[in-house]
């Protein structure tokens, strides 16, 4: 799972009952650890955008914390990843970040989650990685 799926899942809307619906289903997701800040500033751009609250995007923080601490994610350091990842960034034309989660979840053999539809469309060809985009419906 990607930072956007994660914070689909902490800032609730209609169309986002589909990543609610997976995390539930889950036990322990896969990713580097980028996921803990990429989320937080996630979080902080949608309340300075002001499209959540600060009182909401502070709710969610605290979630986020809870969640990452009790070890619903088992996270990766990026250094173990990062060539795989920058090898990725080259052949997709995608920013780095991204393909951290990629080159993880093809590593592990993990199914990749992600509302990122530009990124879901680039990674639909790789070899060995199964990819499914969600918050769309």
């Amino acid at each position: 799972m990607d930072a956007s799926v994660a914070v689909k899942w902490l800032v609730p809307e209609e169309k986002r009952r589909e990543t609610r619906q997976v995390i539930a289903e889950s036990g322990v997701f896969l990713a580097p650890d980028i996921i803990a800040a990429e989320v937080s500033s996630a979080l902080s751009r949608e309340s300075r955008l002001r499209q959540i609250s600060a009182a909401r995007a502070e709710e969610a923080l605290s979630a986020w914390t809870a969640f990452l601490r009790d070890g619903a994610f088992v996270l990766t350091a990026s250094v173990e990843i990062l060539e795989e990842a920058f090898r990725l960034s080259l052949d997709l034309d995608h920013p780095l970040p991204g393909c951290l989660y990629l080159a993880l979840s093809r590593r592990v053999g993990a199914r990749f989650f992600t509302a990122d539809e530009r990124l879901a469309r680039k990674a639909a060809g790789i070899e060995g990685l199964d990819v499914r985009l969600l918050g769309h419906a």
